[in-house]
């Protein structure tokens, strides 16, 4: 998952490996160029099924579809997606619901379950938000 910083009222906030950082740290970010930027590739995808990894009390499962594509067998793309949000959100709660994801990352092994995406979320007073379009939009609507 992406963690997005935002300033607040509290000098500390969530690390996206769960360590704490100070808002000194927020001032320290590699830039990156608008051209290494413009290589994400994020999407709108729709959560279709999530669930729990067994043993763990971070890690969800989510299948999350991405609109169509007439090369996959089954006329839509589809993905798994691995992401420390059990915390916050409960699979039922996610369901049916659309958040943008990065999904040009090279897939990643997470508890022997491969993860091929990542969502995006805000880290905020040690909580974790999802992102969001405020309204419905196609499945695979590109952001940026």
């Amino acid at each position: 998952m992406i963690l997005i910083r935002l300033r607040s009222n509290s000098p500390r906030g969530l690390h996206p490996r769960g360590r704490n950082f100070t808002t000194a740290g927020f001032h320290a970010i590699m830039n990156i160029s608008f051209e290494e930027f413009k290589k994400l590739r994020i999407r709108i995808g729709l959560i279709v099924e999530a669930e729990r990894v067994e043993g763990t009390d971070k890690l969800l499962k989510l299948k999350v579809d991405f609109g169509d594509d007439p090369s996959a067998s089954s006329g839509r793309l589809r993905r798994q997606i691995v992401s420390g949000i059990a915390e916050f959100y409960k699979p039922e709660q996610l369901i049916g619901k659309q958040f943008p994801f990065v999904v040009n990352l090279e897939p990643r092994i997470i508890r022997g379950i491969e993860s091929q995406g990542m969502i995006l979320a805000v880290s905020s007073n040690e909580k974790i938000v999802l992102l969001k379009p405020n309204k419905k939009v196609p499945a695979g609507s590109f952001v940026g």
